[in-house]
């Protein structure tokens, strides 16, 4: 394709090459002829990058996404590389060179108009503090910055040279096992950060921090220091809050934090994950007040029949639900939760509760009009037929098939303002009757398990889940 004319194709904004079992041949003159799409914002080669290549791609100035990924980076790390890498194997067969300090240095230099930059897991532990100064100084224009597992940086230090960032969106710092609060203070020049992970930073508190980033949507505190001084602080200083998780935070109270994110005036949160913390029946009853929730992890917790029985009937927008190993979870929660009804669950994850029995299991598929699957596996008195039935919900009798627009349709708004008792609320399976791809539900709990918007404007793209 690029021994076509260059102006023939002057126009072209996107590119992307993927590998294929004939190698591409990556010589000076093959280098000369990609440069001469001069009009190219986004570029992605199946490629291991030496210090050669991104100077001969350095001619490529209007580049604002450069995606390079080897063969030997497949697989999680593959679907990682997603904006300004200037990464490649530690030692990669062709070269021996690894992703280095010098490598970002002649990225920074040569592609200053960069808007995103990540380092994947594969050569963050080659990146080291040296590094900071060249991305703070030269890619001003960044808005996403992944800097997740690079061990080798002294974050606190690092991020004080990234202060003049001032334009980031979305950052991710998980596993920096050096960051402190101080670190993060560093950038809060960047005021229109939406999207903040700092999974694994254990020394953060996240205290006094949220109110440097009014615009926040989406906070990943999961095993840090952050605990109920933290949620007070977010539910008062952080008005745009919406995704918030806090996977292994054992810290976390009824009384000191999660009654403050659940008081009025809070921020209305539509994703929450609290799985594997100490949330029991009476933090479950708590989380009864946040009725704007779309979607909510419970998963390993002490949550039993009444708190799950309580959430079914109070959060009636909710949409997907995660509780896997609910040891305390019998047929008595769940026959709650169907009495509930649930009107708006599209997907339902209910993993390796082993005290659930099939008939009762059965009964909650059909008491849920909207629901596209449920998953049950490891659970020990289910089937494997009904467990492939209820996962592709073949079970479901209301499953009418009926096409949306029909007459008679009941709108999910008319539904959840029904009520259970109302006659229309179990009936037809609108906007969903027709046979429903299971790509937006499987997501969910799919790797990656968190499925989030990278912006403001994702949020109607990430699977209809927080809209």
């Amino acid at each position: 394709m690029l021994s076509a004319s260059p102006s023939s194709m002057g126009t072209l904004t996107e590119l992307r090459l993927l590998d294929s079992l004939h190698p591409l041949p990556y010589t000076p003159a093959w280098f000369n002829a990609l440069c001469g799409l001069s009009s190219l914002r986004s570029l992605h080669l199946p490629l291991a990058p030496t210090h050669a290549h991104l100077e001969m791609l350095a001619p490529l100035t209007r580049l604002q996404h450069l995606q390079l990924c080897s063969r030997e980076a497949r697989g999680c790390v593959y679907e990682r590389l997603w904006g300004g890498v200037a990464g490649q194997p530690p030692h990669s067969p062709a070269t021996g060179q690894g992703a280095t300090d010098t490598g970002v240095g002649i990225l920074a230099a040569n592609f200053p108009q960069l808007r995103r930059f990540n380092i994947s897991h594969v050569t963050s532990s080659q990146i080291t503090t040296t590094s900071a100064p060249q991305l703070g100084s030269r890619l001003t224009q960044l808005t996403h910055l992944d800097l997740a597992g690079c061990s080798r940086v002294n974050h606190d230090e690092g991020l004080r040279e990234l202060a003049p960032l001032v334009h980031l969106q979305v950052v991710d710092l998980s596993q920096s096992l050096n960051l402190t609060d101080v670190g993060l203070l560093q950038l809060g020049g960047a005021t229109q950060l939406k999207v903040l992970r700092l999974v694994g930073c254990w020394k953060v508190t996240f205290v006094g921090v949220a109110s440097l980033w009014p615009h926040l949507h989406t906070l990943d505190l999961s095993e840090t220091k952050a605990g109920d001084e933290a949620l007070r602080d977010l539910a008062a200083s952080a008005p745009a809050l919406r995704v918030l998780r806090m996977f292994r935070q054992w810290a976390v109270t009824r009384a000191g934090g999660l009654e403050a994110l659940a008081a009025p005036g809070a921020p209305p949160l539509l994703g929450l994950d609290l799985s594997a913390t100490n949330l029991d029946d009476a933090g479950a009853l708590v989380l009864c007040s946040l009725t704007s929730l779309r979607y909510l992890n419970i998963s390993k917790t002490h949550v039993g029949d009444r708190g799950c029985g309580a959430l079914a009937a109070a959060l009636r927008h909710l949409r997907y639900m995660r509780m896997d190993r609910l040891t305390r979870l019998t047929d008595v929660g769940v026959q709650a939760m169907a009495q509930a009804g649930m009107p708006s669950l599209r997907g339902l994850r209910m993993q390796h509760c082993r005290n659930l029995t099939e008939p009762y299991l059965l009964q909650l598929n059909a008491s849920l009009p909207r629901l596209q699957t449920m998953d049950v596996q490891g659970c020990w008195y289910v089937g494997m037929t009904t467990m492939d039935a209820l996962y592709h919900n073949l079970s479901n009798p209301a499953y009418t098939g009926k096409p949306p627009g029909s007459s008679g349709e009941v709108t999910e708004d008319e539904a959840v303002a029904a009520g259970p008792g109302s006659s229309s609320f179990p009936g037809s399976r609108s906007p969903l009757t027709w046979p429903v791809p299971l790509r937006r539900c499987r997501a969910l709990w799919d790797p990656p398990d968190w499925v989030v918007p990278e912006a403001a404007s994702d949020y109607r793209d990430a699977g209809d889940v927080w809209a």
